[in-house]
């Protein structure tokens, strides 16, 4: 049989798939795995390399839903921008520090539908991790809830003390540890790191990196703000 030639195939005028319109897939850890937008993509763990850690942060305003609806939301380390008037674009704004917030205390999680103070914080708290899989061209986003920064926290510092400069410097395996208390179940991240990267291997993923769909992903993921991710 023939072997089969996409040169072979006439020239379709917008026949390539249009970079410009590639945004990350997000994968969110639950208690079965990372769950992605197809229902039935929903692995166990993931394999490849983290390229970048950002802390998502924001207050969502009360009764009010999606971006225009924010209370507050992370401009700095530690400082959020506090919108005096949620909704309106004209709002003045005003910064506070989270660790001084009411908002960031744990009990200050308020149920929806009892009005009951809850465990968690009021405030949304996650890590976007951007992470290029062994297999795929183009990186995707984990979206790690508040019980995974503290094991995210403990890898970036293991990194630091072995001397890693850059978390692209190691290949790791993404793992979810399911929990459960009662009723309720959740996942936690695990970072197991599988090997240092050899030169050969750190020239293959700039090679990797510099195409111009990856490069803009990485753009959109590092202004993107705390309250685009706005799912528990």
């Amino acid at each position: 049989m023939e072997e089969f030639r996409t040169e072979s195939l006439p020239a379709i005028p917008g026949g390539n798939l249009p970079t410009e319109d590639i945004v990350p897939i997000i994968y969110r850890i639950r208690g079965r795995g990372f769950e992605g937008p197809d229902p039935d993509d929903t692995p166990k763990d993931i394999t490849g390399v983290v390229l970048g850690i950002k802390p998502s942060r924001w207050l969502p305003a009360e009764g009010g839903e999606g971006q225009a609806a924010v209370q507050c939301q992370l401009v700095g380390y530690g400082v959020g921008e506090w919108v005096l008037r949620p909704g309106d674009p004209d709002s003045p704004t005003e910064r506070r520090e989270c660790a001084s917030c009411p908002a960031n205390r744990w009990g200050s999680a308020v149920d929806a539908k009892t009005g009951a103070h809850r465990r968690g914080k009021a405030c949304r708290e996650k890590r976007l991790i951007l992470f290029l899989r062994d297999q795929d061209a183009f990186p995707v986003v984990v979206s790690a809830p508040p019980t995974s920064i503290v094991p995210l926290k403990r890898w970036v510092s293991l990194m630091a003390t072995r001397g890693v400069s850059h978390s692209w410097q190691v290949r790791v395996r993404l793992s979810v540890v399911e929990q459960r208390r009662g009723t309720e179940q959740w996942g936690v991240l695990r970072i197991e790191t599988l090997e240092n990267l050899d030169q050969d291997n750190l020239a293959k993923l700039a090679a990797r990196l510099t195409h111009p769909a990856v490069l803009a992903i990485a753009a959109g993921w590092r202004a993107q703000e705390a309250a685009s991710d706005p799912h528990d």
